[in-house]
């Protein structure tokens, strides 16, 4: 019997899914942010919690950003400062930040949808009948 975290003897790492968000849009140019998409749920409920500690659940979920002052100076990670208050970044920044991460979050986590009743079964080890041709 294998360990649990463990297949065939080997330690499989949990994987770190991200995405890249562009700010162009919004008039910022050139920036973007680097955002996990598979936190613990602890992690995103805290988030979604807006109450104190959704603050320390977004500095876990950005994982890196190129923003930049208006003197040039590298703008701090969520997770280097205590609040938002202390990056004092433009209000549609961060909002449009969050609203693309809990899109991005949707379409990663979003179950395929199955085939609709006008597919038709294609694999040749089927025993239902195969298309002719």
């Amino acid at each position: 019997m294998l360990d649990q975290g463990t297949r065939n003897g080997t330690t499989v790492a949990f994987p770190i899914k991200t995405a890249e968000i562009a700010l162009d849009e919004i008039g910022y140019v050139g920036w973007h942010a680097t955002v996990r998409l598979n936190p613990r749920s602890s992690v995103y409920d805290q988030l979604l919690s807006f109450e104190g500690e959704w603050w320390a659940a977004f500095g876990q979920i950005v994982l890196d950003w190129n923003f930049v002052s208006e003197q040039g100076d590298p703008v701090p990670l969520p997770r280097a400062v205590a609040s938002e208050k202390e990056l004092d970044l433009p209000y549609g920044v961060l909002t449009f930040l969050f609203a693309r991460y809990l899109e991005a979050v949707r379409a990663a986590t979003e179950v395929p949808k199955g085939p609709d009743a006008s597919s038709s079964t294609t694999s040749r080890t089927s025993d239902a009948s195969q298309p002719s041709g």
